[in-house]
């Protein structure tokens, strides 16, 4: 089964040449896509005013011992048992552009568009999920397993979702609907608050003064 988790995007500077480079010239852009046409000079990156850059994909998810992380939002390091880190400042990278960590990789299409728009701070990415049992095994490793949540004694582990590059898959995040898309919702809610009356005793229940389909026709 698939999911999508927000994914905060962090740009840092590095000494290695990258596809995205932050410029201190105005009149081209604040960023700039690195392709094999793109004039760069080696003496134009000494002067900063090319700056190569690499973008980390976070999450939110506890690190595991050997994770890589971005630490205070500045400093990229392996996640490790010792006392002094601040696990309030510390997001667990679960791709990047950097290479050197081999992580899975945001498509050159992702990172064209990134230096195109100026910068993107969140974004959607898919994730496989698989049922783990009480003795600590991942059920269905070579494929999706159809995790519906009823698995008795059944945790759920997240797993990046790669293609055949090692690519992760990127959404925007969405922040707008359609009056389809508000009913397609409402029903959902609607379903899902049957099924949680269907397994209660509602027979003191007062009746609803008013139907989901009066509401929408009301209010959308």
């Amino acid at each position: 089964m698939e999911a999508n988790k927000n994914i905060q995007v962090v740009m840092l500077p590095t000494e290695d040449h990258s596809n995205i480079y932050l410029n201190s010239i105005e009149e081209i852009g604040n960023l700039v896509y690195n392709n094999s046409n793109f004039p760069f000079h080696e003496d134009m990156i000494k002067c900063n005013d090319f700056i190569p850059q690499h973008l980390y994909f976070t999450s939110d998810e506890k690190p595991e011992v050997g994770d890589w992380c971005v630490y205070f939002g500045t400093d990229i390091m392996k996640y490790d048992h010792s006392e002094v880190w601040d696990k309030n400042k510390c997001r667990k990278i679960i791709a990047t552009t950097d290479t050197k960590l081999n992580l899975p990789q945001p498509s050159q299409a992702f990172i064209e568009k990134y230096c195109k728009v100026g910068g993107i701070d969140k974004v959607m990415v898919e994730y496989n999920t698989y049922p783990i049992s009480p003795n600590g095994n991942i059920v269905g490793t070579d494929r999706p397993y159809p995790y519906d949540g009823l698995v008795s004694n059944f945790t759920i582990d997240y797993i990046v979702k790669v293609n055949s590059h090692n690519e992760i898959t990127i959404h925007p995040i969405k922040d707008s609907w359609n009056r389809e898309e508000v009913i397609k919702l409402l029903n959902a809610y609607g379903n899902h608050v049957a099924a949680e009356f269907s397994d209660c005793d509602c027979s003191h229940t007062e009746p609803f003064s008013i139907t989901e389909d009066e509401w929408i026709d009301e209010n959308l």
